[in-house]
This record gives structure tokens, C-alpha cells and sequence, in this order.
């Protein structure tokens, strides 16, 4: 049985005792979005423009590591923020999707 829980810090999905996390934060043109498996590894996908202290958001959320970092195109207002990482942060690997690929987690 799932459950889904859409409430103001993101939506959440309960199976089983284990719960995947799905948290969206404003970077200002759009979304950039953080998910974490049951077992605790999480991927970011998008940035935000260069000003975006997106390790600020990340540690505000109590993230540390980051496993990957995905962008869904190379434009600065979803990579800029990439570069912010790595003072108190892990700086995750950077995977970029083809048109019609996929990545399994």
C-alpha cells in the first residue's frame, strides 16, 4: 500500500515503512527539486542561476550529501548554482539526460 502526502515542504510517499522524499525549492525562475530514497542517498535536480545559494538551501534542509546532481538542460539558470557547492556541502556527481533517456536510482 501507498500513501501520498502533498503538503507545503514537498510530497512525501509512504510504502511499506519506507518513505521517499520529494522537497522542491524556489531558485527563482523555477523549481529546483531534492529527492531522497528510503535509504537515505538523494539526487538535486537543477540549481538555480549562479546567486542561488543552493547549499545554503540544501543544509537549511538538513542535507550534507548529495549522490547526484542532475540538470534537466545546460542553461545558467538551472547549472549556475551547481558551482555553490562544496564549502560545506558535498559536491555531487553531474549527470545531464539525453532526449529520451532515463536514469534508474
Amino acid at each position: 500500500m501507498i500513501f501520498i502526502i502533498l503538503g507545503a515542504g514537498g510530497l512525501w510517499l509512504f510504502a511499506e515503512k519506507e518513505v521517499l522524499e520529494i522537497r522542491f525549492f524556489d531558485v527563482g525562475q523555477g523549481d529546483s527539486c531534492l529527492i531522497t530514497s528510503p535509504e537515505g542517498k538523494s539526487a538535486i535536480i537543477d540549481f538555480g542561476k549562479p546567486q542561488v545559494k543552493t547549499e545554503d538551501m540544501l543544509l537549511k534542509s538538513g542535507v550534507i550529501k548529495t549522490e547526484y546532481g542532475l540538470v534537466t538542460h545546460r542553461h545558467g539558470d538551472h547549472l549556475g548554482g551547481y558551482e555553490n557547492l562544496g564549502d560545506k556541502t558535498h559536491k555531487p556527481q553531474l549527470l545531464e539526460l539525453g532526449e529520451g533517456e532515463s536514469l534508474e536510482l
